[in-house]
């Protein structure tokens, strides 16, 4: 079954803001929150895609709301600061096994989450129509110690899925709006589509056939 992640900012919420986590929060059920994460100048972590300011919302005051809902987390690293604040937090909030990280591109980033005990994605980008290329991605991953790869959709195709199932690894695309591009995602079998518009994929998932028929009221 295919997850829906919310994508930051998600049903025209500004991203990164209680708003934005809220109504995330209250739309998705068991379903994926995603918010990026930086580090202020006094090292505590906090929701920001871009370098924070001073009122950017702090991941405790994230964790700590979401304690009351089923959802989990992807926690897409813009920044690689102190992550052992990160796992306490997250131990501290009870959020262990609901929060997982994305935004490592190479073996560099992949040190920085070595060790610390929450799951991660390798974020790929092969050309989608060379097996030979999404093997390498897919073996990469493995050997890293990645769950799965992490990729822009339109890099992902047959291949990329195939390669990831031999490896014993998860696939998840970004960021997918278009219906069309749903239905193509969803006849490939990822595991998870992040999207601005959870709303769309939540209704089209529950047509009696979203892999191959487009809701005539989305435009």
């Amino acid at each position: 079954m295919t997850t829906i992640t919310a994508h930051a900012g998600a049903l025209g919420t500004a991203p990164n803001t209680p708003e934005s986590l809220r109504a995330c929060l209250e739309f998705v059920g068991r379903g994926v929150v995603e918010v990026d994460l930086r580090f202020d100048r006094d090292g505590r972590p906090v929701l920001s895609h871009d370098k924070p300011g001073e009122t950017a919302f702090p991941l405790e005051d994230c964790l700590r709301v979401a304690q009351a809902y089923e959802a989990s987390f992807n926690l897409d690293l813009k920044e690689y600061g102190s992550l052992t604040a990160v796992r306490e937090l997250i131990e501290r909030y009870n959020m262990a096994g609901r929060a997982f990280f994305t935004g490592l591109p190479g073996a560099k980033q992949v040190m920085a989450v070595r060790g610390c005990g929450i799951p991660w994605y390798l974020n790929v980008s092969p050309p989608r129509w060379l097996p030979f290329a999404a093997g390498m991605a897919a073996r990469r991953a493995k050997s890293l110690g990645a769950v799965g790869l992490n990729l822009p959709y339109r890099r992902c195709g047959k291949a990329v899925v195939r390669a990831a199932r031999r490896s014993g690894l998860l696939v998840s695309v970004w960021t997918v709006d278009d219906p069309a591009d749903m239905a193509r995602m969803l006849r490939l079998g990822v595991d998870n589509i992040t999207t601005r518009r959870p709303d769309i994929l939540r209704d089209f998932m529950a047509l009696p056939h979203p892999t191959t028929s487009i809701p005539s009221t989305v435009k």
